[in-house]
C-alpha cells in the first residue's frame, strides 16, 4: 500500500517512496532501497534492471527466506551493501512473544535459533 510505504519512509530524514517502475530513473539519487514486498520468497526476482546498483547503495530486502534473495545477490554482486529480512523476523517474533506472555523476549536464545 502506498500510504503505508509513505508513512514508513517518513521515519528517515529525506525518505521518500518510489514506484518500482520509476526506480531506474531515481536509483542514482537513492542511498537506501527497501523491498517490502514478498517478491523473492519463491526465488523470483524483483523486476529491477541489471546494472542498477552500485557501491553507494544500501539494499534491504525484508524477505527472510531465502536469506539471500535474487535482489540481494544482484545488489551485492554490484558492490552494494545488503541487509536481509532475518532481523525483522526476529524482532517481530520478539514483539509477539512479549504481547502473548507479558515478559521480555529472550532475544539471545531466539537469535541463536535462527538459521545461519
Amino acid at each position: 500500500r502506498a500510504d503505508a510505504a509513505s508513512a514508513a519512509a517518513a521515519f528517515a530524514p529525506g525518505g521518500a517512496t518510489v514506484a518500482l517502475d520509476a526506480l531506474e530513473a531515481t536509483a542514482a539519487e537513492c542511498d537506501l532501497v527497501v523491498n517490502a514486498t514478498p517478491l523473492g520468497m519463491a526465488g523470483e526476482r524483483v523486476p529491477v534492471p541489471d546494472g542498477l546498483w552500485s557501491a553507494g547503495h544500501w539494499v534491504c530486502d525484508l524477505v527472510y527466506h531465502p536469506a539471500v534473495t535474487p535482489l540481494l545477490a544482484a545488489a551485492g554482486a554490484a558492490g552494494a551493501r545488503t541487509v536481509g529480512g532475518i532481523g525483522m523476523l526476529l524482532h517481530q517474533a520478539a514483539i509477539a512473544f512479549e504481547i502473548h506472555t507479558g515478559v521480555p523476549a529472550p532475544l539471545d536464545a531466539m537469535r541463536a535459533a535462527l538459521p545461519a
